[in-house]
């Protein structure tokens, strides 16, 4: 899945897609979006695992 992010919305569907156990590319022209990014996908992951949306198999690791 290819993630064109404006940091908030795109981070949250782009932890969204990693939980669904989807590999994730993002893009975005602005200085250190992954960095970004990555906070916030791993900020997110316990409560998307405690709401239950985390797949078997799903990786933050997927996100490229």
């Amino acid at each position: 899945v290819d993630v064109f992010l404006k940091y908030k919305i795109g981070a949250s569907w782009t932890a969204l897609f990693l939980a669904a156990g989807l590999e994730v590319d993002i893009y975005d022209p602005s200085d250190n979006v992954e960095d970004y990014v990555k906070d916030y996908i791993k900020n997110a992951w316990p409560n998307l695992e405690e709401l239950g949306l985390v797949k078997d198999g799903a990786s933050q690791d997927r996100l490229t």
